[in-house]
């Protein structure tokens, strides 16, 4: 395979949906509109669990890729130093405003798997992506430029 390092999503749709590539990793942000109408067929995803939006499709894991993870993620952050209640109350109203069926409902809808994390479980994840990647990292001798 020829490594194409696309800047973003719009490019690489473009691209697939032309014929000028055969294969991608993109997000569901992107994909999950062309796979509705047929335009893609989908092989897998690269989370550790199945899509709840597309729950027939394997992971790569599933699919004789043992242990590949690569998370689409977004998460909310606050500057250093922001008072521990401050950074409470922020996770009790995003938390409830992603509880919201109406709120829950589009993101799903959009292809996100919403997880809402606590705080101290999203330090935590932050903290295993930056090991994880780092080493890949080191694996493949990635250099900054």
């Amino acid at each position: 395979m020829l490594h194409v390092p696309y800047r973003g999503d719009a490019q690489m749709v473009t691209d697939m949906l032309g014929g000028q590539v055969s294969l991608v990793f993109g997000t569901a942000v992107a994909w999950l509109p062309h796979i509705k109408s047929g335009a893609v067929a989908p092989v897998a995803v690269t989370n550790p669990k199945r899509s709840t939006m597309l729950t027939d499709l394997p992971t790569l894991n599933e699919s004789g890729v043992p242990g590949y993870e690569a998370l689409q993620w977004f998460g909310i952050a606050a500057p250093t130093g922001t008072p521990r209640e401050v950074i409470q109350r922020m996770y009790t109203e995003i938390k409830a405003i992603l509880a919201m069926p109406d709120v829950h409902k589009r993101f799903v809808d959009l292809g996100f798997d919403v997880v809402g994390n606590t705080p101290d479980e999203f330090a935590a994840f932050l903290r295993s992506e930056d090991a994880k990647w780092k080493k890949i990292a080191e694996i493949a001798g990635t250099k900054l430029d």
